[in-house]
């Protein structure tokens, strides 16, 4: 069969939309709209002087991340074209693009960095046109870019000078870009954080391989093939040494600053990854059933990851029976602060009209530790008190590790044996106990 870009188009389309819509509505469905994990919450709370955070006041974050997203993949195909890359590989690097687990992080969780990563590739897309409006509208998308932050701007910096080392042309574009986006950050500035603390390599594994457990990284398969595909691209070193210069800072980058990075280092994974697939379909076999067996264990492979990835983000906390909790809180405190662990304050900031004690951007670790320990009942009720905290919430996992591993240790000691705390609400999973003497709101 001869693919043409149209056929390419129809068939990549369905399967982009169906891999990216499922977790979407797993979310919407089962745990009514909530969003997985921490990160959409932060943004949503405090990230909220960027692009993405003001269309979410338009749109729900879920389809607006869906949107870019899906985009992305479409303008992922159409610049492998551009690239000169055939029809067959670009639709093949895209289908491995559309269900890597860093693409869909991007719809799981929704973040600005979806929308992020739109800009780069469409600005990018247009920067390949002669239409001289084209370029225009491409350096208006990368200073767009730039009001993200210091180390978005940064990263896409890097990309953009990798650009102009692989093609030469584009630095009349590029050059004027590059000095606005400076200075556009510099106007919104930013600090950049180091979220990562790598010390070891089976941490570094646990952090990149989603099937270890990571997050947001990429298939064991995915990999595997990466490997395979560069050293079969070393013959070509020397045009691509742009590229692997720019895939080592932004892997850095990933690993030691932040790991939203990845979903740029994403590109050249699945770029590779496809090459490599690509060159082994291209081999001469013996007997061709090991071609055909061995094309369809990479295949499953990296479609067993991505569903499984899919299954662990998608039902991943807050859970339905945390949410139910959230509710009654919502429904019955107003204005209170709630005391749990620091991981859960952005879900208490956003599902209710109380505040968190502490969340993950303050997380008042030391009076915190204090009071989940402390089994001395005046020293807690003194620290409750004056830090006015009405409501404890409590979770299976705070029990089973997170904070206490024995029923009898610190606090729960306290929850159970003293009259000064009522039990408010329960269920399989959780616990939420007002503190007798502190005033509601």
């Amino acid at each position: 069969m001869k693919w043409t870009n149209s056929k390419a188009l129809l068939a990549l389309t369905p399967i982009s939309l169906i891999i990216l819509l499922f977790p979407v509505m797993i979310r919407t469905i089962i745990f009514k709209g909530s969003f997985p994990g921490s990160d959409p919450y932060y943004h949503l709370i405090y990230n909220i002087n960027n692009p993405f955070i003001f269309l979410t006041q338009l749109i729900n974050p879920f389809i607006l991340s869906f949107i870019f997203t899906f985009l992305s993949v479409i303008i992922f195909y159409r610049l492998l074209i551009k690239f000169k890359a055939n029809v067959k590989f670009s639709l093949l690097a895209s289908l491995f693009f559309a269900i890597s687990p860093a693409l869909i992080y991007c719809v799981v969780f929704p973040t600005p960095h979806s929308m992020l990563l739109f800009l780069f590739l469409l600005s990018t897309l247009l920067l390949q046109s002669k239409n001289k409006l084209l370029n225009i509208m491409s350096v208006l998308l990368l200073i767009t870019s730039s009001l993200f932050g210091t180390l978005e701007t940064l990263i896409i910096l890097i990309c953009l000078i990798s650009l102009i080392f692989y093609n030469r042309k584009l630095s009349k574009i590029l050059i004027p870009s590059i000095i606005f986006m400076i200075v556009a950050s510099l106007v919104k500035s930013f600090t950049i954080p180091s979220t990562n603390n790598l010390s070891s390599f089976s941490l570094i594994l646990s952090e990149v391989i989603t099937d270890l457990g990571s997050w947001l990284g990429f298939s064991i398969f995915t990999v595997l093939l990466f490997i395979i595909g560069i050293f079969i691209a070393s013959k070509h070193k020397l045009k691509l040494y742009p590229a692997y210069v720019c895939l080592l800072i932004l892997a850095l980058t990933a690993l030691f600053f932040a790991s939203w990075v990845f979903i740029f280092v994403n590109i050249f994974i699945i770029v590779f990854s496809t090459y490599a697939f690509s060159s082994i379909m291209k081999r001469k076999y013996i007997v061709d059933l090991i071609k055909s067996l061995t094309m369809l264990a990479v295949i499953f492979g990296l479609l067993f990851s991505s569903l499984s990835y899919i299954h662990r983000t998608s039902f991943s906390e807050p859970s339905k029976e945390a949410l139910e909790s959230l509710d009654w809180l919502n429904k019955n405190s107003d204005n209170n602060t709630i005391l749990t662990h620091h991981s859960y304050g952005f879900w208490i900031s956003y599902h209710t009209s109380n505040k968190p004690f502490s969340d993950d951007n303050n997380k008042m670790e030391s009076v915190s530790s204090n009071m989940f320990s402390n089994r001395n009942l005046d020293q807690t009720l003194d620290i409750l008190k004056d830090n006015s905290i009405k409501y404890i919430w409590i979770t299976e996992d705070m029990k089973q590790g997170l904070i206490w591993s024995r029923d009898e240790e610190g606090l729960l000691f306290l929850l159970k044996k003293s009259d000064k705390f009522k039990l408010a609400y329960s269920d399989s999973k959780n616990e939420i106990w007002a503190v007798r003497g502190v005033n509601s709101n």
